[in-house]
């Protein structure tokens, strides 16, 4: 039986994206309290691919994370990954969107998920194809916040 990750509809992060002269804001339904902890090599695998694949793109697009209590999270390590498997994963159909914060520890926490009937394990799945068949996966976007320093100026 698999876990699902989203217990309590009400409890959601908002990110704002910033693309171009467009912003979008997004609901990620809370998983803090599941303890999807990823290693820290999860990072450079994600650097890697945007590195040498053209589907792949990072970019400080994060303009604003709201917490699930209402507190700007901005100033944190946090990250989204947008996901877009394409045609080659039906079972996995549409964009997939997965927050997670980095910890004092280096590991991952998976933070936030948009899919609130996803599973622990369909979540680990879409992960794992998005980096082991990179080169088949339609689109996937690494967006953090901008780092402190810029704001200062």
């Amino acid at each position: 039986m698999s876990m699902e990750l989203v217990d309590d509809l009400s409890k959601f992060w908002n990110v704002k994206i910033q693309l171009g002269d467009n912003e979008y804001v997004y609901k990620l339904y809370d998983t803090f309290d599941k303890n999807v902890i990823l290693k820290k090599e999860f990072i450079d695998l994600i650097k890697d691919r945007v590195f040498k694949l053209d589907n792949f793109m990072a970019g400080d697009i994060i303009t604003s994370i709201i917490s699930p209590e209402g507190e700007e999270y901005s100033k944190y390590a946090l990250f989204m990954l947008m996901i877009d498997l394409g045609d080659g994963f039906p079972e996995y159909p549409g964009d997939h969107y997965f927050l997670f914060a980095l910890r004092k520890d280096g590991n991952i926490h998976l933070m936030g998920v948009a899919n609130q009937e996803i599973t622990r394990d369909e979540a680990l799945e879409i992960l794992s194809i998005a980096l082991e068949e990179a080169n088949k996966v339609k689109a996937f976007v690494f967006a953090f916040t901008k780092e402190e320093e810029e704001e200062k100026e």
